[in-house]
C-alpha cells in the first residue's frame, strides 16, 4: 500500500492536504509520513512546496499539464520551490511542480538562473565572533582621516607547497566511453612550508623551511628578525613597520609578542577564522595556488626555481592591489554586519 500511495501523486497530495488542516507544519507532516512510509521517501522540497501553497489558498491537487500539452506558466512555482530550497535538485524541483526535467530546464535558463557552487567559508561564525569582525574593521577604518598608512602595512603568512599537485580537468570522450583515471593523492604527500612577508611594494623576505619543519614560536621569533633586517635593508626610508598577520598560535603567543615588541613592530588587530581579511589568503596565495595546479617538483631545488619564477612575475601593481583592496573589505564587513566576503 505504502509503494501505490507513493506512486499515486494525487493521493499523496491529499494526504498533505489533510496533515495540513490538522496544523502540522510541514517538517511534522514530513516527519510523520517518513515513519510510515520508510526514511526519506517524502522530499523535503515537494511537502515545503505544497505546504506554501495551501497557505496562500491554494488547495488544487491536480498534476501539471504534461510534456506536449499547452505548458502553464511554472515560473512562479518554480522560484516558490527554490525559496524554501535552494539546494533542490532539478530531479526535486521537476517533481515537486509537476514538469518533466526539459521543461523545467528551460524554464530555469529563461529566469536567469544557473547552477552555482557555493563559497566554502573556513568557519560558522557566531553572532559575537561577526560582532568583532565589524569591531575591528571599524577600527582600522577610522585609525587616521586617510587611508594613506595602508600602503605601509607588512604582511605575511604560511603556506605548504606540495611536491605534487593533483588537478581535475573535465575530458571530452564518445558517448559510452570512460574517462582516464586520475590518481587519488597520498596520504601523507612530500610537502615543505613556504613563508613569506610582503607589502603594497612587493616581497620583502621569503624562505623555505627546511622538509617536514612547521611554524612554532622559536621559529617565528627566528624569522622576524630576519624580516626585520630584510624590511631596513628594502626599505631604508621607512619607519616603523606595521604588521597585519592572522591569530595562528606561534603568531600571538606570549614569546611571539614579547618579541616584537622588542622589536618595535606594531601589531594590527586581525579578528579570528578571518582569511577574507588577510592579503596573502585572498590575494597572494590564490594566485600561487592557481599557478601550483599540476605542477609536480623532484626535490626543493624545483620548488624553489618555480618560486622565484612566480614572485619576479608579478608586477608592483599585483602587491599594490592586494594591500589596497583592504580598506574595501574592512567596509564590506561592516555592510554585511561581519559575513565572509563572498570574492
Amino acid at each position: 500500500m505504502a509503494e501505490n500511495l507513493l506512486d499515486d501523486h494525487h493521493a499523496l497530495r491529499g494526504v498533505f492536504l489533510f496533515m495540513f488542516v490538522q496544523g502540522l507544519s510541514s517538517n511534522e507532516a514530513r516527519r510523520t509520513m517518513c515513519e510510515v512510509l520508510g526514511a526519506d521517501t517524502i522530499p523535503r522540497t515537494t511537502i515545503k512546496f505544497w505546504f506554501k501553497r495551501f497557505e496562500q489558498g491554494n488547495y488544487n491537487l491536480e498534476d501539471k499539464p504534461k510534456p506536449g500539452r499547452p505548458c502553464l506558466d511554472i515560473d512562479d512555482d518554480i522560484s516558490m520551490t527554490l525559496e524554501e530550497e535552494p539546494r533542490a535538485t532539478l530531479r526535486e524541483v521537476s517533481s515537486t511542480v509537476g514538469h518533466a526535467h526539459s521543461t523545467v530546464s528551460s524554464h530555469l535558463h529563461r529566469m536567469g538562473r544557473v547552477p552555482k557552487f557555493g563559497q566554502i567559508i573556513p568557519h560558522v561564525l557566531t553572532d559575537f565572533q561577526k560582532k568583532v569582525r565589524c569591531d575591528l574593521s571599524l577600527s582600522l577604518l577610522t585609525r587616521e582621516p586617510t587611508t594613506d598608512w595602508i600602503k605601509k602595512i607588512m604582511t605575511g603568512d604560511e603556506k605548504w607547497i606540495l611536491y605534487i599537485n593533483h588537478t581535475r580537468k573535465r575530458q571530452w570522450v564518445l558517448a559510452g566511453e570512460a574517462a582516464e583515471s586520475d590518481p587519488k593523492g597520498e596520504l601523507h604527500e612530500k610537502k615543505i612550508m613556504l613563508s613569506i612577508w610582503w607589502d603594497s611594494a612587493g616581497v620583502i623576505y621569503r624562505e623555505l623551511l627546511p622538509d617536514s619543519t612547521t611554524i612554532n614560536s622559536d621559529v617565528y621569533c627566528s624569522q622576524m628578525e630576519n624580516v626585520l633586517h630584510a624590511y631596513r635593508s628594502h626599505r631604508p626610508r621607512s619607519s616603523k613597520i606595521l604588521l597585519l598577520h592572522d591569530n595562528a598560535k606561534p603568531h600571538t603567543s606570549l614569546k611571539t609578542r614579547s618579541k616584537l615588541q622588542s622589536l618595535g613592530i606594531e601589531v594590527l588587530p586581525h579578528p579570528p577564522y578571518s582569511p577574507d581579511l588577510a592579503p596573502t589568503d585572498y590575494h597572494l596565495f590564490r594566485s600561487l595556488q592557481n599557478s601550483l595546479a599540476g605542477e609536480k617538483f623532484d626535490d626543493r631545488k624545483d620548488v624553489e626555481k618555480f618560486l622565484d619564477h612566480f614572485f619576479a612575475s608579478k608586477s608592483p601593481e599585483f602587491y599594490a592591489n592586494g594591500i589596497a583592496q583592504l580598506p574595501l573589505r574592512w567596509q564590506e564587513v561592516m555592510n554585511s554586519n561581519g559575513e565572509y566576503i563572498s570574492h
